[in-house]
């Protein structure tokens, strides 16, 4: 729902701690995307492709739902701590892009 609802990139997605979402005004700044090769050594996070952050707006559906998990996290904490990028990666997102068809 967060990709389909923000137009977040995966790695964008996967990088969001509970800090970057700001309830009042619907919105997630986009601080830092996580890379599967890491742009700096062993560090898999990166600064956004343009160097700078962003911010996108979250509907208010996206605000109800996500609500109830950023009241019980600190700002800090990864939005997805159970997820491995990795894992997602090779499991989830590239099956799902395969089996799409798209480029």
């Amino acid at each position: 729902m967060l990709l389909v609802r923000t137009s977040l990139k995966i790695g964008e997605a996967l990088a969001l701690q509970a800090g970057d979402i700001e309830l009042q005004q619907r919105q997630a700044t986009v601080k830092r995307t996580w890379s599967l090769r890491g742009a700096t050594g062993n560090d898999p996070f990166n600064s956004p492709k343009s160097g700078k952050n962003r911010v996108v707006d979250l509907t208010p559906q996206l605000a109800v739902v996500i609500r109830p998990l950023i009241a019980i996290l600190e700002p800090t904490a990864w939005l997805w701590p159970n997820m491995d990028p990795v894992v997602f990666h090779y499991k989830i997102w590239r099956p799902v892009m395969d089996a799409s068809s798209l480029p």
